[in-house]
Order: structure tokens, then sequence, then C-alpha cells
């Protein structure tokens, strides 16, 4: 699953792998994107809605 935001450029966040199996990945391709994932739980609140969908 790929992810961006709407707000923010470069909009691409990354992707989520492992869905399938219940073990979320994610994969951050936007380096200037990779200290707000490591913030808090934004990692794994991310992962968490992407388990949902």
């Amino acid at each position: 699953m790929w992810l961006a935001f709407t707000e923010f450029e470069p909009a691409l966040l990354g992707y989520v792998t492992g869905l399938v199996v219940g073990e979320p990945d994610l994969w951050v391709c936007e380096h200037s994107h990779r200290t707000w994932a490591n913030q808090g739980s934004n990692a794994a609140d991310i992962k968490r809605a992407a388990a949902q969908v």
C-alpha cells in the first residue's frame, strides 16, 4: 500500500508491506519524511491504520 501526504511536498511518504500476513512494515521512500516517521507513534499509527483498510 503506497502512502502520500496531501499537504506536504514531496507528497510520497512510502509504502506498507506485510498486510496480508498481519505484520505491517513501513518503508519510508522519501528521506525528508524519515525523521517525522520515526517520531513518537507516527510509524505505529500508520501501520495500524493501513492494517484496517
